[in-house]
């Protein structure tokens, strides 16, 4: 067994909407690495600058689509 990806934070999140029972989404984008023992930091790449475009324009489109009722 192993872990494909840690993340901490979210899963605070998920809990406090679990607990107040609304509902919660995550988007991740995996900015680094380590899966090989070293680490290596992919933040400042071209294609993660691409991708975070892709995501908040994914984002945006799925927030304009929301019908307010």
């Amino acid at each position: 067994l192993g872990a494909d990806v840690v993340e901490m934070e979210v899963s605070a999140l998920y809990n406090v909407a679990s607990f107040r029972n609304i509902d919660l989404v995550a988007l991740f984008l995996i900015g680094d690495s380590i899966a090989d023992g070293v680490w290596k930091p992919f933040f400042n790449s071209s294609l993660i600058q691409i991708r975070m475009v892709d995501i908040a324009t994914v984002l945006l489109n799925c927030l304009l689509s929301i019908e307010h009722g």
